[in-house]
């Protein structure tokens, strides 16, 4: 039970800005599938250690991360809320897996996944990868468990 109704708001985690896209700052790309993920840098930053360090690679100008390519779109109007039209960065990911960041997204935005035996072993290589603490834990005591 919680005394203050604003935990509440948090509890449900982001999934509905995951869902609509409103507000996303950063496009990120499947390169092997080619699907494409409207996310917030805010929300990859908290959650994953590797995105928190990309962004603030790609402040500072100077990325070096030779398995992500980025490529910045620059538009006049910044006041579309479901933004459009707003300056996004583009992300690629390559390498194995992608076809899984699905589930990774969910858990950053939400807080959960459900695993099963063909997602379990590509989830937990892709927490160790991004740097997701629970989600790597969370993946390991469903393999321990199975």
């Amino acid at each position: 039970i919680h005394h203050n109704s604003e935990c509440q708001i948090f509890e449900r985690g982001f999934g509905l800005f995951l869902k609509s896209g409103d507000f996303s700052d950063v496009t990120v790309i499947a390169k092997d599938t080619g699907v494409r993920y409207e996310l917030h840098k805010i929300i990859l930053a908290y959650s994953s250690k590797y995105f928190s360090k990309l962004f603030d690679s790609l402040d500072d100008g100077k990325s070096n991360n030779t398995n992500t390519n980025t490529n910045n779109t620059n538009t006049n109007n910044k006041n579309n809320y479901n933004n459009d039209d707003v300056e996004k960065e583009k992300i690629v990911l390559e390498g194995p897996f992608s076809q899984y960041f699905v589930y990774v997204v969910k858990y950053m935005y939400e807080g959960s996944v459900e695993f099963s035996p063909e997602n379990a072993i590509p989830l937990m290589a892709m927490a160790n990868y991004y740097h997701i603490k629970e989600l790597k834990n969370a993946a390991s005591d469903y393999l321990l468990s199975s």
